[in-house]
């Protein structure tokens, strides 16, 4: 969908004029005119670099550039893709039965306030189910702006996509504020307690949160740095993870107050556990969804058009701009789509479960805007 084999059939046709056939050697190796199109089946911009086919025919192609012959064996890249999974499964089961220890340890010595939640009526149900709504559709409605202005600030600073991210979490935070601001005209008493929400529990839940990062950063490292990805903090990487986190920490705690306040608090049950599955399993819907929707829009060029349409008659989008977004936007929609379904699993349970721990969302927002910007800083190869 975002880079098709024709592309690079036509792009093989340039480099060998013409003359060459597919999955055949053009030219010289040696003398640096070999030329070779591959083309490997069922694999996208991601899965790519994990199909066995891509590893045996990189590998032979350097080796044989180098006239080193071929490769006496290979590691199956299908162990490495593996790999990369189990390190986040069991990255994700550890940080939640870390956060479970550290938090009974805390408890035992006194430092966490208890602060009840109050048992909301099953009509707030309306509410969650409606913020909720409201949650996805204004996601929805933001990506083509997200698309935009992260293609501004691309060509400004190179980022790697971190400045997608960035503009997500902004686009995103305005209209939530507004629903908040609104919701608390409406329903009197609607922030009470949020003084509490924001001061009570702070420390112990910053700490918390750093204890869960930095065990977070040496599964990743253990797992995958030397197989998979670098995860090794730099001074340049851990400079840029402290800007970014400086970046999303307010937009994130918007976005923490709508899904604590609004949804997680308004779930209509006593017991914690329920609170927490259901706003887990809602944020996360809530996240993965409208990008979902974008993926499979942006596989009709039609469809793009049409769905671009609005926002050029809002003003929303120049003519010029449109046709960037046009061309980038199933390259976003699917990378966004593609980074979280994984990275939100751990956002969505474990500041769910931190929340119904320690009631506070500036600790929750704490723990997910670190997390988004250490994995955005580390996996920046060029740092």
């Amino acid at each position: 969908m975002i880079t098709p084999p024709s592309l690079a059939e036509l792009l093989f046709n340039y480099a060998t004029r013409a003359a060459g056939k597919p999955s055949e050697v053009f030219g010289s190796l040696r003398e640096g005119t070999g030329r070779k199109l591959v083309v490997v089946p069922g694999a996208d911009h991601y899965s790519v670099v994990f199909a066995k086919q891509t590893v045996e025919e990189v590998v032979e192609w350097v080796l044989a550039s180098f006239g080193m012959g071929r490769p006496t064996h290979h590691l199956d890249s299908a162990v490495l893709a593996s790999t990369s999974s189990s390190a986040g499964f069991f990255a994700l089961l550890g940080i939640l039965s870390l956060a479970y220890l550290v938090t009974r340890y805390l408890r035992g010595k006194g430092l966490v306030a208890e602060l009840k939640p109050v048992m909301p009526s099953r009509t707030a149900l309306v509410v969650v189910l409606a913020g909720v709504a409201y949650y996805i559709f204004v996601t929805f409605a933001i990506f083509p702006l997200i698309v935009d202005w992260g293609w501004r600030e691309y060509q400004f600073a190179r980022f790697s996509g971190a400045q997608y991210t960035v503009y997500y979490f902004l686009f995103l935070a305005i209209p939530l504020l507004l629903a908040v601001a609104i919701y608390a005209v409406l329903r009197r008493g609607a922030l009470a307690g949020l003084k509490d929400n924001v001061l009570k529990n702070i420390a112990v839940g910053v700490t918390v949160a750093v204890v869960l990062w930095l065990f977070m950063y040496i599964v990743y490292n253990l797992s995958m740095t030397g197989i998979v990805a670098n995860y090794s903090m730099t001074p340049l990487r851990f400079a840029l993870m402290l800007y970014l986190l400086v970046l999303l920490l307010p937009l994130v705690l918007v976005d923490e107050l709508f899904l604590r306040r609004v949804v997680q608090d308004k779930v209509p049950t006593g017991r914690w556990w329920g609170r927490f599955a259901a706003a887990a399993a809602l944020q996360y819907l809530a996240r993965v969804l409208p990008l979902a929707w974008w993926v499979s829009i942006a596989a009709n060029p039609l469809a793009v058009d049409s769905a671009l349409k609005p926002y050029l008659a809002l003003g929303l989008l120049s003519e010029e701009s449109l046709e960037i977004v046009k061309a980038f936007i199933a390259m976003n929609a699917y990378g966004l789509y593609y980074a979280f379904t994984s990275v939100e699993l751990l956002h969505a349970l474990t500041a769910s479960y931190l929340y119904e721990e320690y009631r506070n969302i500036l600790a929750t927002a704490f723990f997910r805007a670190l997390t988004v910007a250490f994995t955005m800083a580390a996996v920046m190869a060029i740092l």
